[in-house]
């Protein structure tokens, strides 16, 4: 396969939430402008919306329910299939002071990514949810109005104060507290320790170490790579991890950067989602995400 882009708005935005309200209406607008679909509730002004993707290669999509609780630290995000054929998700909460507290967001009409700012807030508790649908081959078994989606967080509880090792750290072992939630067709997986079936984006060449080389080219050009993307098979985090599809307008690079860098590829604008990866578990893999 090949990069995959979205073809559609890119959102890429910053804000410094001083409230729950803030946080939830912040995401649901850039969602909006990226083109999700409004279900219920009001982008950008509402405490409990759910918004649904666009329609993926296949014809499959997802939706996701922001929600401002009304008390406690954190707003809510949970995932729904878009025909009610599985329970709605596990929470991933957010917490509008998390790191810096400055929140990023990027999102396309079939993703997004929310994040606290900054390398050192890569594995900050309640900090960061990413999540959506993804592409999928002609191969694969996926059909139109189906459910494919996943969503991935830092977020467990409304006071988690553990540090969550996912995605903005490394692509192939998550922390042992990191929630997941996986739907794929009529199957809904929920993971919450390091497992089997647990999420990750296909990795690469490992290098640069004394044993493992071979991670560039002759002149130094970086490998480009699909962002292939993994979770357990039906419903049991015990089950083998495979790959359901590709992440649109995502790269993954043999080599490591600090977060949010920004990098030109393809005619595009790519920023850095892998804070300097850890080498021995995501070797030098780095998830680039185009922002313009």
């Amino acid at each position: 396969m090949a990069i995959q882009y979205s073809g559609g708005t890119i959102i890429h935005r910053t804000t410094t939430p001083s409230t729950r309200a803030d946080l939830t209406n912040f995401m649901t607008q850039a969602l909006s402008d990226a083109g999700w679909s409004t279900i219920s509730g009001t982008p950008g002004s509402g405490s409990d919306v759910t918004l649904e993707s666009a329609a993926q290669s296949a014809g499959a999509k997802i939706r996701f329910r922001f929600v401002e609780p009304g008390s406690g630290n954190c707003m809510k995000v949970t995932m729904k299939h878009p025909l009610g054929s599985t329970a709605e998700s596990q929470a991933v909460f957010c917490l509008p002071s998390a790191g810096s507290g400055t929140w990023r967001i990027i999102a396309n009409k079939f993703w997004f990514l929310a994040f606290a700012t900054g390398g050192t807030n890569a594995t900050a508790a309640r900090g960061w949810v990413m999540g959506g649908t993804i592409h999928t081959p002609a191969f694969v078994n996926i059909t139109s109005g189906d459910g494919l989606g996943w969503m991935h967080g830092a977020g467990s509880n409304d006071t988690d104060s553990t540090t969550k090792i996912g995605f903005r750290r490394q692509l192939r072992s998550t922390s042992s507290t990191c929630p997941f939630s996986g739907i794929y067709g009529s199957n809904l997986i929920e993971i919450t320790s390091v497992a089997t079936g647990s999420v990750s984006i296909a990795s690469w060449q490992a290098g640069p170490s004394n044993n493992d080389q071979g991670y560039r080219w002759e002149d130094n050009t970086l490998p480009v790579f699909e962002p292939l993307i993994s979770w357990g098979t039906g419903t049991s985090s015990a089950n083998e991890s495979k790959i359901k599809g590709q992440l649109y307008d995502a790269v993954v690079l043999n080599g490591s950067w600090s977060s949010e860098a920004v990098l030109s590829l393809d005619g595009h604008t790519w920023m850095v989602i892998t804070d300097t990866p850890t080498a021995n578990v995501s070797a030098t893999n780095t998830l680039l995400v185009a922002i313009s």
